[in-house]
């Protein structure tokens, strides 16, 4: 249960500063890594501590080359960082699955609502032929959405309806 609420307060937080500041600032990601770690420690000793390390550096690995496209602030990766400390692995690939799924139907229905479905997807059909082309994925452009709640989304899809876990 604890766990529950750290969480709460994190994306709660996340998305405090995402609508005040369109920011996720470091000391937040320090805060709630470490909050996540501390109690995974001191519950679950060593293997505890490791699922819940293991599970920040998968959040990290997951969204770091995305930051590096171009693709992703610098907040959403810290935020992964900080959501795997919290959910600790393996939990955290279910998130990060359920987000990703999230983040795509926000895309489509914010790009439907602005009247920019057709160039969205005249971009994204660019981006997959350019990656069969040349196997690399070309910088990102065009407008930036918060990942924040597609963070909460995966969050609470995979508490409701988590993915099958690798034995």
């Amino acid at each position: 249960m604890p766990a529950d609420v750290l969480l709460c307060l994190l994306i709660a937080s996340a998305l405090a500063t995402e609508y005040l500041h369109r920011k996720f600032y470091n000391a937040q990601a320090i805060a709630f890594a470490a909050a996540g770690l501390a109690p995974a420690a001191w519950s679950g000793g060593r293997p505890g501590f490791a699922a819940a390390s293991i599970g920040a550096g998968a959040g990290l690995a997951a969204t770091l080359p995305l930051f590096a496209l171009g693709w992703i602030g610098g907040g959403d990766a810290k935020l992964a960082f900080a959501l795997g400390a919290c959910v600790a692995f393996p939990r955290i690939a279910g998130v990060l699955l359920w987000t990703a799924m999230a983040g795509g139907v926000i895309a489509f229905l914010v790009s439907a609502w602005s009247g920019r479905l057709g160039e969205t997807l005249r971009r994204v059909s660019g981006v997959l032929m350019f990656w069969a082309r040349f196997s690399r994925l070309p910088p990102a452009e065009g407008p930036r959405i918060p990942l924040v709640p597609a963070f909460l989304l995966g969050v609470v899809l995979e508490k409701l309806l988590p993915l099958p876990q690798l034995p």
